[in-house]
């Protein structure tokens, strides 16, 4: 079973952040330089949430990943070049094919092992000492 990562807007969540470092600035201290340095800062974030610059960077990944690991099977390297996983692919693979879990990786250590949940915006990924064993997807 496949599962691809779905594309996200970050752009509302952008807007929060530059609402709230507004808010927090002490009346009075908000100049138009202050003003124009973090108009700059929000358009530079903005321009790399673009998605074709969002589509460039991970295939970046995906064919750096790829490149340095011949040792990889021909279905690891297919999944990974086009951004998808799978159930059996270690952490390192999965990491290379969705990149780091933008939500936080949920970690448990018992005496039978390690482990951990990923998440990516709704969907839930479950590795058992460093191999993907099942993965809970978001549906709307």
């Amino acid at each position: 079973m496949l599962l691809k990562r779905r594309a996200i807007n970050e752009l509302p969540l952008l807007f929060v952040n530059w609402q709230k470092t507004m808010s927090e600035m002490p009346s009075g201290k908000q100049s138009e330089k202050t003003m124009s340095e973090l108009d700059a800062s929000i358009k530079a974030e903005m321009e790399e949430l673009r998605p074709e610059n969002i589509a460039a960077e991970e295939k970046r990944r995906h064919d750096d990943y790829v490149n340095t690991h011949p040792e990889l099977g021909q279905q690891v390297r297919v999944d990974i070049s086009s951004g998808k996983i799978r159930i059996g692919m270690t952490a390192e693979q999965v990491q290379a094919s969705w990149g780091k879990p933008p939500n936080g990786v949920n970690a448990t250590v018992t005496v039978y092992g390690k482990s951990e949940q990923w998440i990516y915006y709704g969907d839930y990924l479950y590795f058992e000492d460093g191999i993907l064993t099942s993965y809970q997807k978001f549906q709307q």
